[in-house]
């Protein structure tokens, strides 16, 4: 990360980025309000996690992504991938925000260099993001498509554990086959086949991949 987010939330008096935004603290599974649908208005996590999904017509909720420490979040951005009823909300509790209009965007990034810096540093992982989506979901083997997403949830948010790596998620097995491309039963299929074959160890909320190698194989 470019600059410690948390210390220059918590340093109120001398942070430029509070003396142009808007602080904001969500507890654990707290929504963003309203107000996050105003198109030019941008939030930097500062702390914690947030989750972006949307709701079905029959009221289900439906992960999407998560955004870590040091990200930026904006509607319009969100809107354009997602047409459906869109929610954010923390997955951790003190989940800390600073909200900020388009102006005031603009004038902290002539100001303070770091955030000029966490700018460009966010363009760059959006293309790249953006690329491994498309990565994934043109890829036309089925069980090569699944391991690059399992992958992609490694170098995310993948800790070392007990020799392997271990995935904590809140993805269901449909919002798994939403983000691939497939149904939710042949994504369960495959997920089984993994587990059979050693490559993954699934359990709700949790991957264990004992040797991440493993998931480049064909």
């Amino acid at each position: 990360m470019l600059l410690n987010l948390k210390n220059t939330f918590d340093n109120q008096e001398n942070s430029d980025f509070l003396k142009y935004g808007t602080p904001i603290e969500l507890g654990k599974h707290d929504y963003l309000h309203e107000s996050f649908r105003t198109p030019k208005d941008i939030y930097i996590l500062c702390q914690g996690k947030l989750e972006l999904g949307f709701h079905d017509s029959l009221g289900n909720r439906h992960t999407k992504c998560y955004y870590s420490e040091g990200e930026i979040i904006g509607y319009t951005s969100i809107k354009n991938r997602l047409d459906e009823d869109i929610y954010v909300r923390a997955v951790v509790g003190q989940t800390k925000l600073i909200k900020l209009t388009e102006a005031n965007a603009q004038l902290l990034s002539e100001k303070n260099n770091d955030f000029a810096r966490l700018i460009e540093k966010q363009k760059s992982l959006l293309i790249r993001k953006l690329n491994r989506r498309l990565e994934i979901l043109f890829c036309p083997n089925v069980r090569i498509r699944l391991l690059k997403f399992i992958k992609s949830l490694a170098d995310d948010f993948g800790e070392e554990h007990e020799g392997g790596i271990n995935v904590k998620h809140h993805l269901t097995q449909s919002d798994i086959a939403s983000n691939i491309g497939l149904s939710r039963k042949s994504t369960s299929l495959l997920l089984n086949q993994l587990e059979k074959e050693g490559i993954i160890l699934n359990s709700k909320g949790k991957i264990f991949i004992p040797k991440l190698s493993r998931l480049d194989a064909i």
